[in-house]
């Protein structure tokens, strides 16, 4: 195809206009909506940031006035898309004998859970001066941003959010704070990747596992979890340490590394994405009256197994509690 010699490559910035504009350059050449779907896949495998398909699909879409979705079901980039294998989940958590549930956790975890605030997790979490989008509206663009203090400072200043909301989320990945044009929406968010100031965690979660099996394989993985801790339903989520260098690096460090393993155990393929709004632990979800349970908390974690954890002396942490009260 000459005129694919004759494009610019992907830009740092603005990769999402040059999509569009790369697709319509190419649909006056009369080319069928697969082959412009192939040569801007191909153009971009070397871009600064991971474009997925849909992305494509919807510049080409936009561009042509047209349904082309159906290029979904055809493009398969040589690779056998994960899917949740129950079988394999249950032969690793009869791997572990032990039952996991809040207890087993609570004695594995760094620091104690029992009074820890929700800005008391995210101090552990987060480093002096980056801040965090919080929300009690899902589809908001967030009610709060907390800023970390540094190592003295206020962690009670999100205790108003423990009751009286529906839910409470917040951005996994620390901000910016400011509004920024996303051009993949068209409109100014300060949730989308453009406010994002590093890409530091992953969130791991899974609606179609059973809870107590999950957590059997979870705590099995040669992972650094910061954080375990329950949605307030059925699901159990879990904070992922990956200090990518980028947003092209954590993709593919969860996408390409990561998921295929993971989405055979369960994990939500929709939450790998480098953002995402998770559950605040320690708030109430006010649509059923249950906590939002904090179960686990490492601000350091390393690929060490969870039940390779050293297990903590139970009545050591009860008389740190109660010389609390």
């Amino acid at each position: 195809m000459p005129l694919l010699s004759q494009i610019e490559p992907p830009p740092e910035h603005g990769i999402h206009l040059w999509i569009i504009s790369v697709a319509r350059r190419l649909s006056f050449l009369n080319l069928s909506d697969m082959e412009i779907f192939d040569a801007i896949w191909k153009m971009t495998r070397g871009a600064r940031r991971y474009v997925p398909p849909s992305e494509i699909v919807k510049s080409i879409i936009k561009v042509r006035g047209s349904d082309v979705s159906g290029l979904h079901n055809q493009c398969h980039f040589g690779v056998v898309k994960p899917h949740y294998e129950p079988e394999t989940l249950k032969r690793l958590a009869a791997r572990l004998p032990d039952a996991v549930d809040a207890e087993y956790l609570r004695l594995r975890s760094k620091f104690t859970l029992h009074n820890r605030t929700p800005a008391g997790f995210l101090h552990k979490l987060y480093r002096a001066g980056e801040k965090v989008v919080v929300f009690d509206v899902f589809e908001s663009q967030g009610c709060e941003i907390w800023e970390h203090p540094g190592l003295a400072g206020n962690l009670s200043t999100l205790n108003h959010l423990q009751k009286g909301c529906q839910g409470v989320w917040f951005l996994a990945n620390p901000c910016d704070g400011q509004f920024h044009w996303n051009p993949r929406e068209e409109k100014f968010s300060r949730r989308s990747e453009e406010s994002i100031s590093c890409f530091r965690y992953a969130v791991l979660e899974s609606d179609a596992a059973e809870p107590q099996i999950w957590l059997r394989a979870l705590v099995q993985l040669p992972l650094p979890i910061a954080a375990v801790y329950s949605s307030g339903g059925s699901s159990v989520h879990a904070l992922v340490r990956i200090d990518a260098d980028s947003k092209a690096e954590w993709d593919r460090i969860v996408r390409c590394e990561l998921a295929p393993v993971l989405v055979r155990l369960g994990a939500d393929p929709a939450a790998l994405s480098a953002v995402r709004l998770t559950r605040l632990p320690n708030c109430m979800r006010g649509e059923n009256g249950t906590l939002q349970q904090l179960f686990y908390l490492d601000d350091a974690p390393d690929d060490t197994p969870i039940c390779r954890k050293p297990r903590r002396d139970p009545d050591a942490l009860r008389a740190a509690w109660e010389n609390t009260l």
